[in-house]
């Protein structure tokens, strides 16, 4: 009996008998998904990235300023976190929307708050903008995302400017400050200064003098220095009063150039003093960057600082006692040379005070010049820190393209496998006969061979040259199904001898001598079955009766080549012997 298991060769026989089940799920699966993925696409977004540095300054200028968290040497992580926050700031964004005209650029903040619409379109800038620190380094990139590649690369551009314009102004707000200062009392001085010269001008010419009598000149030269020491004395004491105030601070504010306690005209002592107060504090500062202000070493600094303040005051108090009295002396030495000059000829008097006033406005106007052409140097060694080192190029591919193939290449993809499994299941609920197991089963008889489905054109290809001539009309018919006699040696003629040994097993079993061929329907090959197992036990030396019981259509004589005639029913009816 012939065992057969469900092999590999099965699978692709269901396979192959449901291949348009399998198609059919394939495409419509895939369509399905092609036309989904091109329904359900999302509207492409553009995003558009800049990237500011911010460097390490090692300016020398603003020393104190650049030890404030956030600013200068040494930046850790949390400043330029710190930055990244204030760059998503809604500061930043509102500048960058003011800057771009999306906003009016004379409305306050108050105001923009104030208005649905203008908050809005802020709010919205805000969420669609992003900064985040480029690994462990000194980089920020600055992204926005917009429907619009250009809208978007505007705004990155715009917002990393505006960052680092407020930047530059944060730094060097304390440079702006004083030359703005500076040059607004530049213009009334100079004001002052004309007007104090057209005074003496006229004066000149209106009484006609040219210059004073010497007897005058040393009266005049005694009060005018007088005056002198006694404005150097008010100054000085202006000085100490300035320097008191900025030591009542120096507790709470952190230590900055714009802060400094020295005084020329102190003594060595409060000098000395100075000197370990700025130590301190420079060391409270240093501290404050990473502890804080109840850490035991700090709060030690600040005791140290106080009682630092407290004799320098000490000093200052004493000096300033010390000025007091020389200031009232002075007024009192001035007011008697003042009442000696108004002895004087009043139109002299008149004169030198003009005079006093221009110098005195010269001077005030030359050292305001002087400090001006400082702070515009300064003002040009400003301290820049922030770099725009990659500007934002406008974006050409959307960072949400739509995946309409592979969305179609995964439907198809499952279409594949769901049709394998429809083929598989629908095969299993298929009641017909296909496989041997099912026909033993079925039947509950062994199957004793198996022959191989083959074409007439694939056994007369098999046979080759050697009967290439016979292949024609009816002689290629009869080559073809008489394999076994004319090609011995081949798989076909080998499954037919297969099928004789099996049969003959069997027959000895229940001494068998006739065996009867049939089928349920015509042309399934009953009649090539017969022919060649008959020639099959021919060749093994058997002596075979082939009886042809087809009445319908006969075809074993035309096989082999005799009459039809007599036949099985001239036997039968007696017409021969």
């Amino acid at each position: 009996m012939i065992q057969y298991d469900f092999n590999l060769r099965d699978y692709w026989r269901i396979l192959r008998k449901r291949k348009i089940l399998i198609a059919f799920t394939m495409v419509s699966l895939g369509l399905f998904s092609f036309f989904f993925a091109i329904i359900s696409s999302p509207v492409p977004l553009y995003k558009a990235t800049a990237s500011i540095k911010i460097d390490r300054s090692s300016q020398m200028s603003g020393l104190y300023g650049m030890m404030m968290p956030g600013f200068g040497w040494g930046q850790t992580g949390e400043d330029i976190q710190t930055q990244v926050a204030v760059l998503k700031s809604l500061h930043i964004v509102e500048l960058a929307a003011k800057r771009l005209n999306l906003i009016p650029p004379n409305l306050t903040s108050e105001e923009i708050r104030g208005n649905p619409r203008y908050q809005q379109i802020i709010l919205d800038l805000k969420k669609r903008t992003d900064a985040e620190q480029e690994g462990s380094s000194n980089l920020i990139n600055i992204s926005f995302t917009s429907e619009e590649p250009k809208f978007a690369q505007k705004i990155a551009n715009t917002v990393a400017q505006v960052y680092k314009d407020e930047r530059v102004l944060e730094i060097n707000r304390r440079t702006f400050e004083a030359k703005k200062f500076i040059e607004e009392q530049l213009k009334v001085i100079k004001q002052k200064l004309k007007d104090s010269e057209e005074l003496v001008r006229e004066f000149r010419e209106k009484n006609k003098l040219i210059s004073f009598e010497a007897q005058s000149s040393n009266l005049l030269g005694q009060f005018t220095q007088s005056k002198a020491i006694y404005e150097k004395a008010m100054a000085d004491r202006i000085k100490i009063q300035m320097v008191k105030r900025a030591l009542d601070q120096a507790e709470v504010k952190p230590l900055s150039s714009s802060n400094s306690f020295y005084l020329d005209e102190a003594s060595s002592l409060y000098k000395t003093l100075n000197d370990k107060l700025v130590q301190l504090m420079l060391e409270r500062d240093t501290l404050l960057l990473t502890y804080t202000d109840q850490y035991p070493q700090v709060l030690e600094i600040k005791k140290k600082i106080r009682e630092t303040i407290n004799a320098m005051r000490g000093q200052l108090v004493a000096q300033e006692k010390n000025l007091d009295k020389a200031v009232r002396d002075l007024r009192e030495k001035t007011d008697g040379l003042d009442d000696q000059i108004k002895g004087l000829p009043e139109k002299g008097l008149e004169l030198a005070r003009l005079e006093r006033n221009v110098k005195l406005n010269t001077e005030v106007y030359t050292l305001l010049e002087q400090k001006h052409q400082e702070s515009l140097i300064k003002e040009a060694e400003k301290i820049e820190d922030a770099q725009i080192v990659r500007p934002a190029l406008e974006p050409l591919i959307p960072i949400n393209p739509p995946k309409t193939m592979e969305t179609a290449f995964v439907g198809i993809l499952l279409g594949l496998i769901l049709g394998v499994v429809l083929a598989f299941i629908v095969e299993t609920f298929d009641t017909s006969i296909g496989t041997i197991e099912e026909v033993e089963k079925f039947l509950g008889l062994p199957v004793l061979g198996v022959v191989p489905h083959v074409s007439s054109k694939e056994i007369r290809e098999s046979l080759g040259e050697e009967f290439a001539s016979r292949m024609q009309d009816d002689m290629g018919e009869r080559v073809s199904r008489l394999v076994s006699h004319f090609a011995p040696h081949s798989t076909l003629a080998e499954s037919y001898r297969s099928l004789r040994t099996n049969l003959n097993f069997a027959c000895r079993e229940g001494d068998i001598k006739t065996l009867v061929f049939t089928s349920a329907t015509p042309r399934e090959g009953k009649t090539t079955t017969v022919v060649n197992l008959a020639i099959t036990t021919a060749q093994a030396g058997v002596k075979v009766l082939l009886v042809e019981a087809d009445l319908r259509r006969p075809v074993i004589s035309g096989l082999f080549g005799i009459d039809q005639t007599p036949g099985l029913t001239d036997i039968l009816l007696g017409n021969c012997e």
